[in-house]
């Protein structure tokens, strides 16, 4: 019994250490906000635990034990690597996400000859609903983030909300353009005259 509990604990253990890489590249790719670092210590706490306790083991617990400190070693130093690239900006998923908000950056102000991040365009029938999805959805494809957005979609959640925009607009009409801001795209409503005078010619 009590070997066959080792054994789990050590199947256990090989799992949650396995989960925990999973968690830092999570991170690292930006699909959290925070490293697993809770999650790290316990695991190093269970580690040192089982190590301290192995003394007396059959050789392949011995063996196995072994192997995940190694392996959770070498994890460690790879993971204190990348925090300090992505620190000093050089990690390269940092460096990638920079390179792609540069080249459309460059893009637009190319193609409107101002350096603002923006595409103009005013809703008022479905031609202009249409005109912001295309506008959304090339953004979204430049910056290596394709949207499933459909125009119905799109249309219903912008049309919602456009009492409200009214409201905060003092009962202007309203306006919406496709905006790129830290590397993400997103539609913001403005009052309709200052998006007329936003549109480039």
């Amino acid at each position: 019994m009590v070997e066959l509990s080792r054994d789990r604990r050590l199947v256990e253990l090989e799992l949650r250490l396995e989960q925990l890489r999973h968690h830092f590249d999570q991170f690292f790719l930006g699909h959290i906000r925070r490293p697993p670092t809770t999650e790290q210590q316990q695991i190093a706490r269970q580690l040192r635990k089982e190590v301290s306790q192995s003394q007396g083991w059959p050789t392949r617990n011995r063996f196995k034990i072994k192997q995940l400190m190694q392996r959770f070693t070498t994890y460690n130093t790879m993971w204190q690597r990348q925090l300090t690239a992505k620190e000093n900006g050089t990690h390269r998923i940092d460096k990638a996400r920079y390179k792609r908000k540069t080249s459309y950056e460059d893009h637009l102000t190319q193609q409107y000859k101002r350096p603002v991040e923006e595409t103009p365009t005013a809703p008022s029938t479905s031609t202009d609903y249409q005109a912001i999805l295309d506008a959304y959805l090339a953004s979204r494809q430049k910056l290596g983030r394709p949207s499933r957005m459909t125009l119905d979609r799109l249309q219903k959640q912008l049309e919602d909300r456009i009492p409200e925009f009214k409201k905060k607009f003092g009962g202007e009409d309203v306006g919406f353009k496709v905006v790129v801001k830290d590397g993400d795209t997103m539609i913001k409503p403005v009052p309709l005259k200052e998006l007329k005078n936003d549109v480039p010619t």
